[in-house]
């Protein structure tokens, strides 16, 4: 079940990138 853990982290990982932007 390692692929659960990527497909949230990909998602999040971009969601921080954006906060982090701003």
């Amino acid at each position: 079940e390692e692929d659960n853990f990527y497909e949230f982290t990909a998602e999040d990982y971009f969601r921080i990138l954006s906060s982090r932007k701003e």
